[in-house]
């Protein structure tokens, strides 16, 4: 059975992206950590899926998950882009005693920093470029189709 198999893997501490069609797979997607349906747009709301690709296609698999390592990158630096802005705000006014102006100063460059990375493009048009002149090759395995022992 694919949902115990699924269970089984996730116990072991895998992680487990199940890729399927999103209606006959509902108890196995809601185990897997992520979902992913080929069924596109015409069964959307009844799907159990995470993800839903809507051109039922594989091939855009790839930017997904890039999409997805870039938008934790990008999470990582707006957290920490504050906190240093934050920190040389603190010791400018309190070890340097440089007062009211450079502690407005440090503030409202944090803010603009902080605008400038939120106002950024998510994928640049020389990465979209690349990707159509050069497709990622498959050289990892993505996806296991899990077949039951037996």
């Amino acid at each position: 059975d694919r949902a115990a198999t699924v269970a089984t893997l996730q116990a072991a501490g895998q992680r487990v992206c199940y890729v399927g069609d999103g209606l006959a797979d509902a108890e196995i997607m809601a185990e897997a950590r992520l979902a992913i349906s080929l069924n596109g747009l015409a069964t959307a709301a009844e799907d159990a899926a995470q993800v839903i690709l809507l051109d039922g296609n594989l091939t855009t698999l790839h930017r997904f998950f890039a999409g997805a390592a870039q938008l934790q990158q990008q999470q990582a630096l707006n957290l920490s882009t504050p906190v240093w802005f934050d920190l040389a705000d603190v010791s400018t006014t309190v070890v340097a005693h440089l007062g009211l102006f450079y502690s407005t100063l440090f503030n409202y460059s944090g803010l603009l920093w902080r605008t400038r990375g939120a106002k950024r493009p998510f994928f640049s048009t020389s990465q979209a470029q690349a990707e159509i002149d050069h497709p990622v090759k498959d050289k990892a395995r993505l996806l296991v189709d899990i077949q039951p022992n037996g």
